[in-house]
């Protein structure tokens, strides 16, 4: 988003991602969010790829 003039929506982006996303214990970010679940972090791993993107 930055790359296309639009830095606003980057960090919004950028926050959710972040609030929503990162364990605090390590660093890294959930892989899978379900918005509509009970739990919407089911699965609480990482998953390297996107880890790497988000680096």
């Amino acid at each position: 988003m930055v790359a296309n003039d639009d830095r606003a929506t980057f960090d919004q982006l950028w926050g959710w991602t972040r609030q929503h996303l990162l364990n605090t214990q390590n660093d890294l970010f959930y892989w899978r969010y379900t918005l509509d679940a009970a739990e919407p972090l089911a699965d609480k791993n990482n998953a390297s790829d996107g880890d790497v993107l988000i680096a």
